[in-house]
């Protein structure tokens, strides 16, 4: 006699279903960290344009992203993955906050972590919030 007993053919949907299991959370932790890249990418670019509108506007961080030498993203044609915001404590620090967007319109970045990137550049998570 041929083929596979019932017992068998369970035996391997079983451990293709564990192995599943076990690579599925991998994939979207995966997917997450290379999407965070784009975060990275413009909290530094919000870092360098802050340091030169320090160096401009009398030794002053500002807290709008539209008062900086950059695109603001949410007025790009493809929507971010994340909302950005600057936090300011004293006059002489800020820290920008990438915050995943979860809900609303594609795309959504999930297995996103929220990014902080302060003016040293220094980075995190952990992060504290952004208001």
């Amino acid at each position: 006699m041929r083929g596979m007993t019932l017992l068998e053919i369970l035996v391997v949907m079983i451990i293709i279903a564990l192995l599943a299991g076990i690579a599925f959370p991998q994939y979207v932790s995966t997917i997450g960290r290379s999407r965070e890249g784009e975060g990275w990418q413009f909290l530094d670019a919000i870092r360098s344009s802050e340091l030169r509108y320090y160096a401009e506007y009398n030794e002053v961080f500002t807290l709008a992203i539209a008062n900086l030498d950059i695109d603001n993203p949410l007025a790009l044609a493809v929507p971010p993955l994340f909302n950005y915001c600057i936090r300011q404590t004293t006059a002489q620090d800020f820290t920008s906050f990438a915050i995943p967007r979860l809900t609303g319109p594609q795309p959504r970045c999930v297995g996103c972590r929220t990014l902080c990137l302060d003016q040293s550049g220094v980075k995190g998570p952990p992060c504290g919030s952004c208001p």
